[in-house]
């Protein structure tokens, strides 16, 4: 868990990263979640690349440059899909195959 002072960085990190998301041209799901003290964020695109140019600006970007500031670890997954998954589903998917950074 991050230390408490930089848990509100964090939080503000989230926010502007799902703002950015949900407002993102091809973008057409974006969804955060906690289970117990991690948390986890959904977001599912039209294309490969809407998702790499959310990715690489705005909100988005600042967070990836700050994360191993205000987290200790941080992981991803992408695979496709026809429909939104659950966030059950996505996380059973992202546990066997996530990437750590």
């Amino acid at each position: 868990m991050p230390h408490p002072l930089r848990l509100g960085r964090f939080i503000a990190l989230s926010q502007d990263s799902l703002k950015q998301a949900s407002a993102h041209p091809g973008n057409l799901h974006a969804a955060t979640h906690l289970f117990g003290v991690r948390a986890w964020s959904l977001t599912v695109w039209q294309d490969t690349a809407a998702m790499q140019d959310y990715a690489r600006t705005g909100a988005h970007l600042q967070a990836m440059r700050e994360i191993s500031k205000v987290a200790l670890a941080s992981r991803f997954h992408r695979y496709p899909s026809d429909v939104v998954p659950s966030f059950a589903e996505a996380r059973a998917v992202w546990l066997r195959a996530g990437r750590a950074d």
